[in-house]
């Protein structure tokens, strides 16, 4: 039965509870083979570093991360993507009938691309544009990483994301109904399941200070450092590595940063707004002033010329 209640992510507590156990394994295998880290009672030290938790950074990152409510946000729009692309492609005649395992394969495949694809476009519009930019920036902000900061951001930022990406999912939904004979196949919200737990894994690991690479692979799969570099306060990263799961997209539109070995860098907006000039340094920062700055650009681009020159 396709419905809210058996795919919204959220309704499965293995979707995060499955992630946060293999957080916990990849980071005790970071100590033990990248650093070679052989005192095992180090290790929980290691992944989970007490001196980052205790920043207020991570403290705002912690009560944003429950007020947004951003699991619901994130896993409502691509619900909503798959129900409407049910319908669509029900309305219409099939382009193909593949079904089996191999149609579930291309089912998941084709989701999973489609809003992955979305996901790079929606992330490089909330940088390019002056006025999403208002909403995006609370989240680069965070001068240190924990996987609370990845939802550490305003609600309409999320929300914004979210509309952007929506027609990209729910374009390859369509077309991959269309070629598996129209309608969802037994296995593929089971395997959307598991691309919902890859994600939340993705998005921990992005936003920890497990400095983990892949090297050239990175052009395919990125590893968790390349997103640790878009959260660089230094000029030479900005505009860089948009992706969430796939290097592809990164690599072909340019924007991909591979970081040299050991490379160093400070995290933040920018190398002017660090420490005591960052301009969220509290949960109020975070909520409100995006809309006061947003309120400000809106008006002062409506206001008549003539004002303007008053």
């Amino acid at each position: 039965m396709f419905g809210w209640t058996n795919t919204l992510p959220v309704a499965e507590p293995e979707i995060v509870a499955v992630p946060a156990a293999l957080f916990l394994l990849i980071g005790l295998l970071d100590y033990r083979f990248r650093l070679r880290g052989t005192r095992w009672s180090r290790a929980l030290a290691h992944v989970f570093p007490a001196e980052l938790y205790r920043r207020q950074a991570n403290s705002i990152g912690f009560v944003n991360y429950c007020l947004s409510l951003a699991l619901i946000f994130k896993g409502g729009g691509v619900v909503t993507s798959l129900i409407a692309a049910q319908a669509i492609a029900g309305a219409g005649v099939p382009l193909a009938g593949v079904g089996g395992w191999t149609g579930v394969a291309i089912q998941v495949a084709l989701i999973w691309l489609a809003h992955d694809f979305g996901n790079y476009v929606q992330h490089r519009a909330q940088h390019a544009s002056p006025l999403l930019w208002r909403f995006h920036r609370p989240h680069h902000s965070a001068e240190v990483l924990t996987p609370f900061v990845q939802i550490q951001g305003h609600p309409i930022d999320l929300l914004v994301g979210m509309a952007i990406e929506f027609p990209f999912t729910l374009a390859g939904a369509v077309l991959a109904l269309m070629l598996t004979g129209g309608s969802f196949l037994g296995g593929t919200l089971g395997g959307l399941g598991v691309v919902a737990g890859i994600g939340q894994l993705k998005g921990a690991l992005g936003h920890s200070h497990l400095a983990i690479c892949f090297g050239w692979w990175n052009r395919l799969v990125l590893a968790p450092v390349t997103h640790q570099i878009h959260h660089s306060a230094e000029a030479r990263h900005r505009g860089r590595n948009f992706g969430s799961n796939f290097g592809i997209w990164d690599w072909m539109f340019g924007t991909l940063y591979v970081p040299e070995p050991g490379e160093r860098f400070r995290l933040g907006l920018d190398a002017a707004s660090l420490g005591a000039d960052n301009p969220y340094r509290t949960a109020a920062d975070i909520y409100c002033e995006p809309v006061a700055s947003a309120a400000a650009m809106v008006g002062e681009a409506i206001r008549p010329v003539g004002f303007k020159d008053a």
